[in-house]
């Protein structure tokens, strides 16, 4: 599966999650690498997590994303592995350290990973067939990103806009 969707969210919704990340309503907590052997750093703010459950009053806000999801690819979500807030600041690096990690969610074709694109940004998702780049999408406000989550993927950090906000999501259905 590999599905986007521009204006995924009613426009209310899109610009509470913009406004609430942007103006301190969820905070970020630094993390060295966006991937276990990335280069590049970023912030998370997890609101959920398959082991811990519920670790974030934040995640009220985000369940009835849920409902839309399952509208959209006309599926069940039957478990959630992970939602989780990513912010990639921009960088001044050499172009070989703005190679982010390659990288699985999880390796299982019945878990979804579906990418929501909080604000307008540079700082594509990269997609990878046998280490080969086969499709890679821009940030847009508003844009959501379906796609298995065993797709060999990366994100790279912005270089012109000054942040790069996305909810993540995997689930099995």
């Amino acid at each position: 599966m590999f599905k986007i969707v521009d204006n995924f969210l009613p426009r209310t919704f899109s610009n509470r999650l913009h406004n609430d990340v942007t103006e301190g309503v969820v905070p970020f907590y630094y993390r060295d690498s966006n991937v276990d052997y990335s280069k590049v750093s970023q912030l998370t703010h997890t609101c959920y997590h398959n082991i811990d459950k519920i670790k974030s009053e934040y995640f009220p806000v985000v369940q009835p994303i849920f409902y839309l999801i399952e509208k959209e690819l006309d599926i069940e979500i039957v478990e959630v592995e992970k939602i989780k807030f990513n912010l990639m600041l921009n960088k001044y690096l050499l172009k070989s350290d703005l190679d982010t990690a390659i990288h699985q969610d999880i390796d299982d074709k019945n878990y979804i990973t579906f990418l929501y694109y909080i604000n307008d940004s540079d700082g594509d998702t990269c997609f990878y067939e046998s280490n080969t780049l086969v499709n890679s999408v821009t940030p847009v406000k508003n844009r959501a990103v379906f796609f298995d989550s065993n797709k060999y993927h990366r994100a790279t950090p912005p270089i012109k806009y000054d942040a790069r906000f996305i909810l993540n999501i995997t689930f099995k259905i």
